[in-house]
């Protein structure tokens, strides 16, 4: 265990706070029999290494090491490890995202060249560690315990390199698998693969159980945007409000990161303006049926929609820089989600995000 770990001279690599000579004892620490000792060493060590989306010189060095711990049976921090390792494959360069902040004249030294090309170095470095190691990944797997095996599929997930020798394990599991939760995981970590829409395909049909078809379907809107089928943005339409049983099941998902809602309105943006603007027309009739913490979702997705850009909220135009599309869906906003008497802090935190007024009445006044 640890073979090599002090074979390599720390020292002369960097992570995010400076000299990376720290990592070797924190990675030894990860061996301690007591949890929280393992759990502040895993989150030191994984911090240093991979910060705010950028990793360094020491990621990959320290990865291969990191990984031997998914091999033990008790350790007891396999899941957020996991989590760090996603980030790894999904790491960047800090000047790389950072060169807007850099005059031209900087952009264009030999110098700032020199150290974006080591950075990206470092980037495709990490990524090459984590990939290493497919057997570790697989193992987990098949023997995991379901919210591991379930992660660990996201994990793979973020190996498109390694796509050939995982899309077969992919489709075996697919075949042979009972868990309905692993098998959308799959479903879902498929869509960072190349050509796999029409394998995708299948699992949307009406007898395939909701959650997977919402992952395939999903899936395919995600490779596909613009050319996605008819068909599958009106299966997503249909489950943009999910029932009890189909929520429920998808927050026991380790890999996602926010509402199904907010998974389709996120592939909604990727549309044309044609198609995007036919979805949110969908949505916003959804505010006619719709029970008092539907609307509230309902308004954060659409607001989303409409007046969120690819830089965070901004403030909203005036009334005469609307859109038709914008007024429409403002108007049915305030005449649902505003009703007399009604307060609601979720609420009023969307409105706030987006400048919007807080009641009816302030809204008229906007608008004239």
């Amino acid at each position: 265990m640890l073979d090599g770990l002090d074979d390599i001279n720390w020292s002369q690599f960097k992570h995010a706070y400076g000299n990376a000579s720290d990592v070797p004892d924190d990675i030894r620490a990860l061996l301690s029999p007591d949890a929280e000792t393992v759990s502040d060493a895993l989150g030191r060590c994984c911090g240093n290494l991979h910060h705010q989306g950028t990793v360094y010189e020491a990621t990959a060095y320290a990865v291969p090491f990191l990984v031997e711990f998914l091999t033990l049976t008790d350790f007891p921090e396999k899941l957020n490890l996991l989590y760090y390792l996603i980030e790894f494959t999904n790491g960047h360069s800090y000047l790389d995202v950072h060169q807007r902040h850099y005059d031209i004249e900087e952009r264009e030294s030999d110098d700032f060249k020199r150290r974006l090309a080591q950075e990206l170095q470092w980037v495709q470095a990490a990524y090459d560690a984590v990939a290493n190691h497919l057997d570790v990944y697989f193992h987990l797997m098949d023997e995991a315990e379901e919210e591991i095996r379930c992660l660990v599929i996201e994990l793979l997930g973020q190996l498109p390199s390694n796509q050939a020798d995982i899309l077969p394990r992919f489709k075996q599991t697919l075949s042979t698998e009972t868990s309905i939760l692993v098998k959308a995981s799959i479903l879902h970590a498929m869509r960072y693969f190349s050509g796999v829409v029409d394998d995708l395909m299948p699992y949307t049909h009406v007898d395939v159980p909701p959650l997977m078809r919402f992952c395939a379907a999903e899936s395919i809107m995600y490779r596909s945007k613009d050319e996605t089928p008819q068909v599958i943005i009106d299966l997503l339409m249909d489950m943009f409000i999910p029932d009890d049983v189909m929520e429920t099941q998808y927050w026991e998902l380790p890999w996602q990161d926010g509402s199904i809602s907010l998974a389709i309105s996120m592939n909604i943006r990727q549309l044309s303006s044609e198609r995007a603007e036919a979805c949110i027309l969908r949505i916003v009739d959804k505010f006619t049926s719709a029970n008092w913490e539907e609307i509230v979702l309902l308004t954060e997705m659409l607001l989303y929609l409409i007046l969120h850009d690819d830089t965070g909220y901004y403030v909203l135009p005036s009334a005469d820089d609307l859109t038709d599309l914008q007024r429409h869906v403002l108007e049915n906003v305030y005449q649902y989600a505003l009703l007399p008497n009604r307060a609601d802090d979720d609420l009023e935190f969307y409105l706030n995000a987006y400048d919007l007024p807080l009641n009816s009445e302030s809204f008229r006044q906007f608008l004239d």
